[in-house]
């Protein structure tokens, strides 16, 4: 199967580099929002007493 050419001409270079942006953008948000809920996770259980 032919790989598709990242460099196709029939997209401007700028709606390019906008959509590379964008997904970088989008990916930034989602691990500012995974990383806090991951850390105070961990607090949580650390500071937790075990019961028995």
């Amino acid at each position: 199967m032919p790989k598709a050419n990242p460099w196709n001409r029939s997209v401007p270079r700028v709606e390019l580099d906008h959509r590379a942006r964008e997904a970088r953008l989008r990916l930034e948000r989602l691990e500012r929002r995974l990383v806090p809920r991951a850390a105070a996770t961990r607090f949580v259980a650390e500071t937790r007493p075990l019961s028995f």
